[in-house]
Parts: structure tokens; sequence; C-alpha cells
């Protein structure tokens, strides 16, 4: 009975298991002395290397500002809680998030959509298609900035005492509606 080469690899004996698992090149496949290459850099050019070398210098630039961005965030965050007190710190919390949630409604996920189309008109060198891309949006986002905002001012006493019981909240709500006609980038 010939034994077929997939019987052999499954059914190997208790000595062959041993000789592969414990052998010297599996334990050890490169001298410590050695400096290990990774087999992706091994079989790169140069100018591979220099963007790779780039890309690698970028996200580490990228992640320190990011900490310096949340650590930078957490000091204002007490200092401004110590000063303000309890109270009033809360208030400016809620109008910041009327505000966050203000300008991600009125920007109606159109970033997406610019970085999706920019590129593909780049590409194909279409300069007036991403002119018309650009415009179309600003166009929009300013349309529905002026509307959110406005709809926000009006209905802040609404909003202030039916969803957070606090008539205290009214003017705050209203300069936070109003912040995003403002701050929005034309």
């Amino acid at each position: 009975v010939r034994e077929s080469t997939t019987t052999r690899q499954i059914f190997l004996s208790s000595s062959e298991v041993m000789e592969n698992s414990c052998s010297r090149k599996n334990l050890f496949p490169t001298p410590i002395h050695q400096k290990a290459r990774s087999p992706i850099r091994k079989h790169m050019t140069d100018e591979e290397r220099e963007v790779l070398n780039k890309l690698v210098k970028g996200a580490g630039l990228t992640a320190v500002g990011l900490f310096t961005s949340k650590a930078l965030a957490y000091l204002y965050r007490i200092l401004v809680g110590r000063y303000l007190g309890p109270e009033a710190y809360g208030q400016l919390s809620i109008g910041m998030m009327v505000f966050g949630i203000t300008m991600t409604v009125t920007s109606l996920g159109l970033g997406g959509g610019l970085k999706n189309f920019i590129p593909e008109y780049r590409s194909e060198n279409d300069e007036a298609a991403i002119k018309g891309v650009v415009l179309s949006s600003l166009q929009l986002t300013t349309i529905s900035t002026v509307l959110v905002g406005l709809t926000v001012f009006f209905s802040a006493d609404f909003i202030a005492v039916r969803i957070f019981d606090s008539a205290a909240l009214t003017e705050i709500i209203r300069v936070f509606g109003l912040l995003p006609i403002v701050a929005r980038p034309y």
C-alpha cells in the first residue's frame, strides 16, 4: 500500500515531530548578533524605502500632534472646571455639545464625498469637475449651516426647558447654535 504525501504529513512519527520542532534552525532562525531584515524591506528599491520612511515619520508626527492635542484639551478642561465651577462648566459642556451636533448635522457628510471625488477627478485632470464639486458642497453646507443655526437659535427656549429642564441654558444654546455660522470654514 502506497502512502500518500498528505497522509504522511498528517501522521508524522513522534521522533519526526521532535526533530522538526526542536531543531536549532527553527528555534533560532537568525543568529542574535546579525540584524534580521524583514522580507518586505529586503525586496524594496531605494525609492520605496524613502517613501516608507516619509510615511513612518508622518505617522509619528501625527501621533505626537494627537497626543499633544488630547493633553492640552484635558488641561483646558481642568482649568475651566476649576475657574468656572461645576454648574457653569456643565452649562459650557452642554453648549459645546450643541455646537458639535450642529456642526455634524450641517456638514451633511460632504467631506467624505470630497475625499472620494477630488482624487478621482484629479487623476482624470478634470479641473472643472473638481471646482464644481467643491463649489456645490460649499453652497450646500452654507445653506444647511444657516438653516440649522437659525433653527437652534429660535428653538433654544424649547431645547433648554423641555430637554434640559433649565431655562438658564437658553442664552448659551442660542450662542452655541449660531456659532457654526461664524465658525464654518468657507
